[in-house]
Parts: C-alpha cells; structure tokens; sequence
C-alpha cells in the first residue's frame, strides 16, 4: 500500500528505512534515494559507488559496496559515509565480509554490521563494527553450530541493543499530513 500510495513500484531493493517524513530505499539501479510522504518528491543520491545496502543516521548515510571478491575469501565490501548537508562521501573501511548494516549505537559511537550464512545442518554469523572514535573497523563477535538463530553471549547483547533499527517497513498510516502509525516487523537475520 505504501508504493500504491507513493505511486511507485513496488520491486524496490533491499530494506528502506523511515527517517522523519522521507522513506530512503535503493532504487533499480542501486542509487540510494528518498521520497517525501507528503509531497511525494524523490531524491536520488549520487553516491561514487554502487551501494548493496545502507542505513540513515544522523545527516548520514552509511553504506556497504563491492569492494573485491578473492578466490578463498569471497566478497569483500567497503563502509561508506554520505553526509547528506555537505554531499561528502568518506571511504571509512574496506575488507569487510558483513553484508548488512544492523545499526549505530550512540554510546558506545559503533557502527554494526552482519554477515549470516547457514545450511539445513550449519550456520554462521559474523558481527563487525565501526569504531568512529578509534576510525578502525573489528570483528566483534563470531557464531558457528546448528542453532539458528544463535542465542545468548555477544551476538544477542548485539542484536538486543539494536533491535528498534533492525526492520523493515510494512506499513504507514498518515493521518492528517502526519505519520501516525508505523508497523515495523523484526528483520530476520
């Protein structure tokens, strides 16, 4: 109902995110853009790297891109910051493995991403994050077993300080020109 609404289609890729009253989302050539719920104006970001996945905080947009693939190691990303007052762009890190932005946390200053893989009989998850404070990015925390999703130590800690970022929009209600209702189901990882 949000696309009817918006008048666009609704194969948008990967999550969007709701920032006051502009939903960002990443367009069919993978530009990050923004659309105004109420006037219904987009914007199109242009950003020098074709972003996989972002998130808006703060003025900012963060994002991951292809950064190499090698043969034992797989894809790598970079993390990326957009300021969106002074349409900077800023190579923060590269040589991640984490292909999704799970948040920022304002206390500690990190930003968190995730890599998750699994079969019927294994899973993996790998959290890293950003230190803007240190400006070095670490593997924070590492699971691998049966289990899925894994429970308890860091990763819960993790994905518990982060959770209300961690979703995807379903739903909005606009009631008299604001945005009154915002269903938000948990993203799975």
């Amino acid at each position: 109902k949000v696309m009817e609404y918006l008048n666009l289609p609704s194969n948008i890729y990967g999550r969007a995110q709701l920032v006051g009253n502009n939903i960002y989302f990443l367009n069919s050539t993978h530009q990050v853009s923004a659309i105004d719920l109420f006037s219904k104006e987009i914007k199109i970001f242009n950003l020098p790297v074709v972003a996989k996945r972002f998130f808006v905080y703060r003025n900012n947009i963060f994002y991951l891109a292809d950064s190499d693939r090698t043969e034992n190691s797989g894809y790598r990303y970079s993390l990326h910051q957009y300021n969106l007052i002074s349409n900077q762009d800023y190579s923060l890190a590269s040589g991640l493995i984490s292909e999704d932005i799970m948040g920022y946390d304002s206390v500690s200053n990190k930003l968190y991403m995730v890599y998750t893989t699994g079969s019927d009989t294994d899973s993996m998850e790998v959290i890293e994050e950003y230190d803007f404070t240190n400006k070095a990015f670490t593997e924070t925390a590492k699971y691998f077993g049966r289990e899925w999703p894994p429970r308890g130590g860091k990763i819960e800690e993790i994905e518990t300080l982060l959770k209300d970022q961690m979703r995807y929009i379903e739903y909005i209600s606009i009631e008299n020109g604001k945005v009154a209702v915002i269903q938000l189901p948990v993203q799975s990882p």
